[in-house]
């Protein structure tokens, strides 16, 4: 997991150290125990059927990664989440890129943004799933062991390829409106670079990695579940972003509060 420039010499060509954030480095195994992650980002479509049911009241530890003990959902969080079904779809309205529409309208395949990081968590529980962990993530958008630069190979993107640094088309919101690109990662996702960045399951510290590696710690279905920096990963760029943070090892982070239309949701299983 991290930054493999030194694995893909050809991808690489001309790139060092300068050109990573440095929160990415350095590189160190881990190990991840089979999951399942959806396929695509998920959709307006999708994302109205939860709008329809929606029940701030969740369970403690739903949506708890199965063998991470205390990585499920919180009572604390209740205030974070919107009261209402009428109060959701107010937030959902946080851009003039917002995806959201009221009634069915043609955004429907678009993937839904606007979704802070608890709303994201809520709606994976109630779609049987949870967030991913950031390593889960890496994983498969790397393709495992064959540690891809980008989800479709160590080829350097294009607009073909993803939707990412597309100026004014993509504040008219032109871009998101496009099916996704179909370039998938190994077992065939689609859309992990550009397009909307997703949330994942662990807290940002820009520091985890070194951490890990100088206590030699092992990381087996590790997570960052510290919630004293109080802000959560992205992972996988979005339409406004260089193809720097396409790079499967790129990482971001926000606010779990705050509200993008740069931001969406994949959950895993």
């Amino acid at each position: 997991m991290g930054n493999s420039f030194p694995s893909h010499p050809e991808a690489a060509e001309g790139l060092g150290r300068e050109d990573t954030f440095g929160d990415d480095r350095p590189t160190h195994p881990v190990h991840v125990a089979p999951f399942c992650l959806d396929r695509s980002e998920v959709t307006v479509a999708r994302f109205r059927a939860f709008v329809a049911a929606y029940n701030p009241d969740l369970p403690e530890q739903a949506g708890a990664h199965p063998r991470i003990p205390g990585s499920g959902w919180k009572h604390s969080w209740r205030s974070k989440l919107p009261s209402s079904r009428e109060d959701l779809t107010k937030q959902l309205a946080c851009s003039p890129l917002a995806t959201w529409t009221d009634t069915p309208e043609d955004r429907e395949a678009m993937p839904i943004n606007c979704v802070n990081w608890y709303v994201a968590f809520a709606f994976c529980i109630w779609d049987g799933g949870r967030l991913p962990t950031e390593a889960e993530w890496e994983f498969a958008a790397r393709g495992g062991s064959e540690h891809r630069l980008y989800p479709w190979g160590n080829a350097e993107p294009n607009q073909d390829m993803a939707h990412f640094d597309c100026g004014m088309p993509c504040r008219r919101g032109g871009r998101l409106s496009e099916p996704p690109p179909p370039y998938p990662a190994r077992w065939g996702h689609l859309a992990m670079a550009g397009g909307v960045a997703e949330w994942v399951l662990d807290t940002y510290s820009v520091g985890v990695y070194g951490l890990r590696a100088r206590m030699g710690l092992s990381c087996e279905d590790c997570v960052n579940l510290s919630e004293a920096d109080d802000v959560r990963g992205l992972r996988g760029g979005d339409f406004t972003s260089n193809s720097r943070v396409l790079r499967g090892f790129a990482r971001g982070f926000t606010r779990p509060t705050n509200r993008l239309a740069t931001v969406g949701i994949r959950c895993a299983r």
